[in-house]
């Protein structure tokens, strides 16, 4: 199940992407990240929702424990997604964005998406492939968390 992100989720968002295991494949998110920080960014993902130039949610399961987030930036098409560590490797990512983008695109004058992964996330690469995402190309992108600008590999799925 989605729903929007809340102040609530400050605890888990500290603990996963301050976990370098996390962090280390997220582009926008500092590490360490700090309790400023993560209100912040909560307050931005708030923003983009509330004018319409985002869709940012939280996955959860039937218990409603937080799986992972999704966040969807609806001027650059760019998608974006993890999966808290004690979830991976039981297809829980790919469920949450085939999902995702089947439950909340529809309706949206939207022709495609994009994924941008780190060219060393094995994982997140399997994760939009099977999404059917396909590759586009390389190009050089800034990951805040390292500090440093990295190779990315850029995916594209348009969208029925």
């Amino acid at each position: 199940m989605f729903r929007p992100f809340k102040l609530s989720d400050k605890s888990c968002l500290l603990r996963q992407f301050n976990d370098w295991q996390v962090a280390r494949w997220l582009s926008g998110i500092p590490h360490p990240f700090t309790d400023e920080e993560c209100l912040r960014w909560l307050d931005g993902l708030w923003t983009r929702d509330a004018r319409g130039w985002g869709l940012n949610r939280v996955f959860t399961n039937d218990a409603g424990g937080l799986v992972g987030g999704v966040s969807l930036d609806l001027r650059s098409h760019e998608l974006g997604f993890w999966v808290l560590r004690e979830h991976w490797g039981y297809g829980l990512g790919t469920s949450m964005v085939s999902r995702f983008l089947k439950e909340h695109t529809r309706g949206l004058s939207l022709e495609y998406v994009i994924a941008a992964v780190h060219e060393e996330n094995e994982r997140s690469i399997r994760l939009v492939r099977r999404c059917g995402f396909e590759w586009v190309g390389t190009f050089p992108y800034y990951f805040t968390n390292r500090q440093e600008r990295s190779t990315a590999l850029f995916f594209k799925k348009t969208l029925a």
